[in-house]
């Protein structure tokens, strides 16, 4: 679930408590909802934006951790090559 499509659904005034009124958004399901009810379907939405973003920045990370493994890799055949020319260019001397 896209976190923005979370974020778009919910209606500010309804958090503060401004805009109790039995509107109809653009889903056509009811905005202005009893105090209750409404605290469970925001805490849902809560819940799966914190899922959603967890999951989100565990695969970034995911991704960031074999790109930092794979340059490490390259580093260290690097630096082997210049340690090996090195040794190479003294002993051929």
């Amino acid at each position: 679930m896209d976190p923005r499509r979370v974020l778009l659904e919910m209606d500010l005034e309804d958090l503060g408590g401004l805009g109790r009124s039995k509107r109809r958004d653009r889903v056509g399901r009811s905005v202005g909802r009893s105090g209750e009810d409404g605290e469970k379907d925001l805490l849902d939405q809560v819940k799966c934006l914190r899922r959603t973003v967890e999951e989100d920045h565990d695969a970034r990370l995911r991704g960031i951790e074999i790109n930092i493994r794979w340059l490490m890799v390259l580093v260290g055949g690097e630096v082997l090559a210049i340690v090996g020319f090195a040794l190479s260019s003294v002993a051929g001397v």
